[in-house]
């Protein structure tokens, strides 16, 4: 599952209200069925190939967001740990019950296509981000974790919460560096590295 949000600026986004009413008792495994009738403005909740559809009348008017010239879609993986201190909510405040964790590597959102309704007649695609490739490891990661990139090249890493707040920050680092994680609490993050203007973000639990 996913959360998305929408933006006519590419600056302020606005999410679709998502709901989410599973059973939050029992974690969902990487395989287990979910019911979609539980579930409301989450990107994912059909099977594949089906789709998902959003309204934008389900978003809350803010003078911040044109609703007749939406620019820009925003998709955020759901963290979905019924566990406190991963766990991501819904607009409820209920948590998101989601196959967490996977038993593979690629246990993100997996986005097929985004689909508009009612286009404007202006072009529409989307703009691939320049990426590196990145290592870190082990993750979920405790006391030290160690971040590489394949280029050899010097790098910055920075550290976000799930609020957007930044928490750590890095620069100049070479090779294999070990990044420090005792003043973190523990939750997930946002990892964010980035080599001579291209950048690659990636999700990580500290444990």
């Amino acid at each position: 599952l996913a959360f998305v949000e929408a933006s006519s600026d590419g600056v302020n986004y606005f999410r679709f209200p998502a709901v989410s009413n599973t059973d939050t008792v029992t974690q969902t495994g990487s395989f287990d069925p979910t019911d979609p009738t539980k579930i409301h403005n989450l990107a994912g909740k059909y099977r594949a190939q089906y789709g998902t559809p959003f309204d934008l009348a389900d978003i809350a008017d803010n003078a911040l967001l044109d609703k007749q010239a939406i620019t820009h879609v925003k998709i955020i993986d759901v963290v979905g740990c019924v566990q406190n201190q991963y766990c991501t909510r819904d607009v409820n405040h209920h948590k998101v019950n989601d196959p967490w964790p996977t038993a593979f590597s690629s246990g993100g959102f997996d986005l097929d296509a985004v689909g508009v309704i009612h286009q404007k007649g202006v072009v529409i695609g989307i703009k691939e981000l320049n990426k590196i490739a990145v290592q870190v490891f082990p993750n979920p990661a405790t006391d030290v974790m160690h971040i590489t990139i394949s280029s050899g090249e010097r790098y910055s890493v920075s550290v976000l919460n799930l609020l957007g707040e930044q928490i750590l920050e890095e620069e100049n680092k070479s090779g294999t560096y070990s990044m420090p994680l005792h003043s973190l609490n523990a939750g997930v993050y946002v990892l964010t590295v980035t080599v001579e203007g291209k950048q690659q973000q990636l999700k990580f639990v500290k444990s």
